[in-house]
């Protein structure tokens, strides 16, 4: 099975191009065959890549996912690391909002989101549990997510105003500045949004604590809330050095 996966992916390419504009291709027989393929082979990638193996990092550690790119007009596998929403095309290695497939405007656009595009990657770093670190020690991270996660509406708070200054710019515009070149106003600004969403916490918590212990008992379980509550706000492809289910 893995052999034909692995020839059929060659002999077919990474990408199924329509026949024609806005062909309804969900109903061809050898599109669904090559979705189907592609499906189980990206699949079985992401589970594979980023895992820690002899000390090192899968050298290829992106997520893989399918989508249409216009450039190329092909639905292709494409990839991500550490966007809020874009992915690369792998047929035209073209750049696009998985959301809204808008294109690169200038460089610090590659920082901005829709908010489909951010759920979309958002929900695949969960289910492949990527998650990003919000401190660099392994036990303070943990304490960090538990905390965090017992706070959930003061953070969710926290990190919607966040995204909420890194929607896409207007198409016409061609600068946009950089999170870091305004990160303590963003601070304060979204820490002071928190602050708001405090009283609510209490009503939260036992929700919360319900949502957290069955970590003690399932090790998946806990990686995959981690890739949650830290990718939402840290965007990257990291797995967990003990993550090796």
């Amino acid at each position: 099975m893995e052999n034909d996966l692995n020839k059929f992916i060659e002999k077919e390419s990474n990408y199924y191009k329509p026949q024609f504009k806005n062909q309804n291709v969900f109903k061809e027989k050898d599109f669904q065959l090559w979705f189907k393929n592609v499906k189980i082979y990206i699949d079985k990638e992401n589970k594979k890549r980023g895992v820690v193996a002899s000390g090192c990092y899968d050298k290829d550690d992106s997520i893989l996912t399918i989508s249409f790119c216009n450039n190329c007009n092909c639905y292709s596998i494409c990839s991500f690391t550490s966007s809020f929403s874009y992915i690369k095309c792998s047929n035209c290695q073209f750049d696009f909002c998985i959301g809204c497939s808008r294109p690169h405007i200038s460089l610090y656009d590659t920082e901005s989101l829709c908010l489909k595009g951010y759920f979309k990657l958002l929900y695949l770093r969960t289910k492949y549990r990527r998650a990003g670190k919000l401190i660099t020690s392994n036990l303070g991270n943990i304490i960090c997510i538990i905390f965090i996660i017992l706070i959930t509406p003061a953070y969710l708070g926290f990190v919607s105003n966040i995204i909420g200054l890194e929607v896409h710019p207007y198409k016409n515009r061609e600068f946009k500045s950089k999170l870091e070149d305004y990160l303590i106003t963003v601070i304060i600004f979204s820490s002071m949004r928190a602050l708001f969403m405090i009283p609510y916490i209490l009503f939260f918590l036992p929700f919360t604590i319900i949502l957290l212990i069955p970590c003690i008992f399932s090790r998946k379980y806990y990686f995959t809330i981690a890739a949650l509550y830290t990718s939402a706000i840290d965007p990257r492809d990291i797995r967990d050095f003990h993550d090796d289910l």
